[in-house]
């Protein structure tokens, strides 16, 4: 198999990246190359091994690259559009993904196996409720990751405990949002000490409450004008 000069140069991607994008016209380049280069594929469930060794061996692979990146991108919004956590977490991994391709610290087959890695993380992070039993919604998954995401409050509780902490949650917020609740600081405080019981009801860790306090309403808050007005969605 044929081996591309830019495969042998780790400046090769970033630098003809930069200077693509550089122009409006080169980015209209890049964007109707990339689709060619991945075979039009629009489904990270079909990145296939042989399809990854075909992108990485390519006379373009900085298409390649870019083309995954979208596609990542892409699926990381749908898939994480209403978790806060895992939307930030994400969008870090893949900021400081291509911050690193920038400072020309991958070649291009480390850049797109680190995209390809990535894309299947975010695929698998569409099922990752289905794992509980009963399995959690994408609701409920959003507060779990509020209350899991703080030190060692995961390993100290487990997933079983954390994912009630979350089903109450949801209850919870949906029993006692208005729909002026962000403006109104009695129906926040209020809110604020409904979750502080429910922590401490499950034994939450101390330590690690005020935390958990201020992302979960975090994700509330994220929630509240469409729950408050309309009801909990079905999607």
């Amino acid at each position: 198999m044929a081996v591309s000069p830019e495969l042998l140069h780790p400046g090769a991607i970033p630098k003809r990246l930069t200077a693509e994008f550089s122009t409006p016209h080169g980015q209209d380049r890049v964007r109707s190359g990339a689709v060619v280069e991945t075979g039009g594929i629009t489904d990270l469930t079909r990145l296939s091994d042989a399809l990854v060794a075909k992108l990485q061996s390519s006379e373009t692979p900085h298409l390649a690259a870019e083309a995954l990146r979208r596609l990542v991108e892409q699926k990381m919004r749908e898939v994480t559009r209403h978790n806060i956590v895992r939307r930030t977490a994400f969008s870090e991994r893949l900021q400081d993904l291509m911050t690193r391709c920038m400072r020309q610290q991958y070649t291009s087959a480390e850049l797109i196996a680190k995209l390809v890695e990535m894309a299947r993380e975010v695929v698998d992070d569409a099922r990752r409720g289905e794992k509980f039993d009963p399995p959690l919604n994408w609701r409920e998954l959003a507060f779990y990751d509020a209350v899991a995401d703080h030190g060692t409050a995961q390993q100290l509780m487990g997933d079983e405990v954390l994912a009630a902490i979350a089903r109450d949650l949801v209850a919870e917020v949906q029993k006692k949002l208005k729909p002026d609740w962000i403006a109104r600081e009695p129906v926040r405080a209020g809110l604020r000490s409904a979750i502080k019981r429910l922590l401490a009801r499950h034994n939450y860790p101390p330590d690690r409450r005020p935390e958990a306090v201020s992302l979960v309403l975090k994700q509330m808050e994220h929630f509240a004008n469409e729950w408050s007005t309309t009801g909990l969605p079905d999607s």
